[in-house]
């Protein structure tokens, strides 16, 4: 078995011992350390509560001065380094807390220190030489878990892919709208800047063309449908097939039962269709 320290968030961790227990002073200058050497040298010792809480087993004072490193610089001390408790493993390291870490176990001068969880070790004038990756891999972790939480429960996909395809298809429909009132614009602003007709010869209109004939919705084939604008191939062949199942249309209205097709795209295509 080999012990693995892991990055874990600061905000995840929980105490059972208050803060108001250590000197304010020590954890001061304890997180500074932290931010320093940017890591801790005596990892927490930590049991998993659920898939995202901890809570210290030995070291409080280690995590209230990491709760104070992240209080004075969010993105270096968001993380630190934890030894997680494991069923395989929860025995070997709980005796190398008795032995290492309690005042009075294989420490002769513990007599003389400070008899709180953790006291404050003398930090060196120049940082340890830490591992350089380490940063890197606190960057790594650190996006993880930012990942992780941005994930959130999402729906099946069916009603998803329904979802989209009513959004996509609400999105073509108002695109066609805009689309026909830019084009009636364009006609009304030519018709305001022609030039007038001469006054000297008179102007004869020409004979008005007449309106195409309507399309029978009955015995239409797909290209006449596609010949309205508007109207494209796959919902042409939706109008067909509806037609053929339901022994044809009695009325316009009908139309509106053809999937993809309501009232606002109903009132286009309705001018140019009969169901006689």
């Amino acid at each position: 078995m080999r012990l693995q320290t892991k990055l874990v968030a600061v905000r995840k961790i929980q105490s059972t011992v208050p803060r108001s227990d250590f000197s304010t002073a020590d954890l001061e200058a304890a997180a500074q350390a932290i931010l320093q050497g940017q890591g801790t040298i005596n990892p927490l010792i930590l049991r998993q509560l659920d898939w995202q809480s901890y809570q210290v087993v030995s070291d409080h004072f280690g995590y209230y001065a990491a709760v104070r490193a992240r209080e004075l610089d969010l993105a270096t001390g968001e993380m630190i380094q934890a030894i997680i408790l494991e069923e395989e493993n929860e025995g070997a390291i709980l005796a190398q807390v008795k032995f290492f870490r309690e005042p009075g176990v294989m420490n002769p001068d513990s007599s003389e220190r400070d008899q709180r969880p953790d006291p404050l070790i003398s930090t060196p004038s120049t940082p340890p030489n830490l591992d350089p990756l380490t940063p890197i891999l606190q960057n790594l972790e650190r996006h993880l878990i930012t990942q992780i939480q941005a994930i959130q429960p999402q729906e099946s996909p069916k009603p998803m892919i329904e979802s989209l395809e009513r959004r996509l298809m609400a999105q073509i429909e108002t695109i066609q709208t805009q689309q026909q009132a830019l084009q009636q614009q364009m006609i009304a602003l030519m018709g305001a800047i022609a030039p007038p007709s001469p006054t000297t010869t008179p102007s004869v209109s020409p004979p008005s063309p007449t309106a195409p004939p309507k399309i029978n919705l009955n015995t239409a084939t797909i290209t006449d449908l596609c010949r309205i604008d508007g109207l494209g191939k796959k919902t042409a062949e939706r109008i067909i097939h509806y037609r053929s199942t339901q022994g044809g249309f009695r009325d316009l209205q009908q139309l509106m039962e053809v999937e993809g097709i309501k009232e606002k795209t109903f009132n286009k295509y309705a001018p140019a269709l009969t169901v006689g």
